[in-house]
């Protein structure tokens, strides 16, 4: 009987350590495959999370390029569709030059006379220094935001690709005035960016027409055909015969002919404000001629 029973203790201490063995087994291969299948959602997870990330982003990508494309102006046209960009400012900036060897922004006055004029110079704040040489007038300066001048190379880009008139803006002592021509160009620097301008009409009086046909001139490039440097004499930069009439890019708040002048409005004092802007006048496009324009359905039919 001791025997025996000293056996059966001995089988039932085997089995208990085989149990507790297989137990253990059994609990790592869970622990095993409880990572294993972890690891395995781990993966599909950020998986999925880098294919949204990259379907939002291309969706948003393109959602941002559509909403671009229709609700900016792709050009600086007159009679544009204002619902084309409908919470834009009055003056867009347009990205997407539409002139052959021109890869800058232009700055478009939508409101004024229909829209459709390029911003070619502006003095507003008196914070931007217009006392340049010839490159610097050449290239342009200042920001679009602020004062500026557009650059002669690039005027002469965009008036040679078609016909373009003027239109220049003034205030002094709190009044605004106006003074537009029929028609504006600008020659090559070979010519001296030479200006070209037809007959005028407006409120501000004619202060361009003894320009008509000069040349450009600078401190350091004197081409004013008079026996001194009208640009050096009259810290500006223009289109000076004998010095000027007008000189819209003079010294800010200078007096006795040496600041923004328009004589026809100031006299020999500076205006306070000059918008100088440029327009084709061969463009034909219309509202109605959009093709994000619809007619009623109950529009006569011809």
């Amino acid at each position: 009987m001791g025997e025996m029973f000293t056996h059966n203790q001995n089988q039932t201490d085997r089995m208990e350590a085989n149990f507790i063995s297989f137990k253990g087994d059994v609990d790592l291969s869970w622990q095993q495959l409880e990572s294993s299948t972890s690891k395995s959602v781990f993966k599909t997870l950020i998986a999925l999370q880098n294919v949204t990330s990259k379907f939002n982003s291309t969706f948003v990508g393109n959602m941002k390029s559509a909403l671009t494309d229709f609700f900016m102006p792709e050009g600086c046209k007159k009679n544009s569709p204002v619902l084309l960009h409908p919470v834009s400012t009055p003056y867009p900036v347009i990205y997407r030059s539409e002139f052959p060897g021109l890869d800058t922004p232009i700055l478009c006055d939508t409101i004024t006379d229909g829209g459709g004029w390029i911003v070619i110079q502006r003095r507003s704040t008196g914070t931007v220094d217009f006392y340049r040489n010839w490159a610097s007038y050449r290239e342009g300066f200042g920001t679009l935001d602020n004062d500026f001048w557009l650059g002669n190379e690039k005027i002469h880009t965009i008036t040679s690709s078609g016909d373009y008139e003027l239109r220049v803006e003034l205030k002094y002592q709190g009044k605004s005035k106006f003074a537009p021509y029929e028609s504006f160009a600008l020659a090559g620097e070979d010519n001296n960016y030479a200006i070209t301008v037809g007959s005028y009409s407006g409120t501000a009086g004619d202060s361009l027409r003894r320009h008509n046909g000069r040349h450009f001139s600078t401190y350091d490039r004197d081409n004013d055909e008079s026996s001194s440097n009208c640009a050096e004499n009259c810290k500006g930069a223009w289109w000076y015969f004998f010095c000027h009439d007008s000189d819209l890019n003079g010294k800010w708040e200078d007096s006795d002919w040496k600041g923004l002048i328009w004589g026809a409005v100031a006299f020999s004092s500076s205006v306070t404000f000059s918008e100088m802007k440029i327009r084709r006048v061969t463009d034909q496009n219309n509202i109605k001629d959009h093709p994000l324009f619809f007619w009623p359905n109950c529009r006569v039919k011809r």
